[in-house]
């Protein structure tokens, strides 16, 4: 029992892992939110960290897993569709590449001012 015991606190320590990971890599503008990455991670670390919680049963804390894994499928289904349009196609959101929100993100590109091009002249 002891070696079971063992084993269900590495998952635990791994489904923890994956899923702090994740969080770090969205804060860290890395992923957004709506990327298959982040919603995999979040839903094989939760699913890992629910078995060993169904073997020593604690409500709160299985129900908290349920829901995560939960609404990381529901993002799943959300944004399936859009992982599988072409790049032209695909809606711009506040955690794209260049965002809008937050200014350190956006691209030092110098305004353009165009030039006159002189006259040439009858002198």
């Amino acid at each position: 029992m002891k070696e079971a015991s063992a084993i269900f606190s590495m998952m635990s320590i791994a489904g923890d892992a994956l899923t702090l990971f994740a969080y770090y890599m969205l804060q860290s503008k890395k992923l957004s939110a709506e990327s298959p990455l982040f919603l995999s991670l979040n839903c094989l670390g939760s699913s890992i960290i629910l078995i060993p919680l169904l073997f020593h049963s604690s409500l709160a804390l299985i129900l908290d897993q349920v829901i995560w894994f939960s609404i990381s499928v529901y993002g799943v289904v959300q944004n399936a569709p859009q992982w599988f349009k072409s790049p032209g196609r695909r809606k711009h959101t506040a955690s794209s590449e260049h965002c809008t929100l937050n200014p350190r993100l956006e691209p030092d590109i110098p305004e353009y001012t165009p030039k006159k091009a002189p006259l040439s002249g009858g002198n």
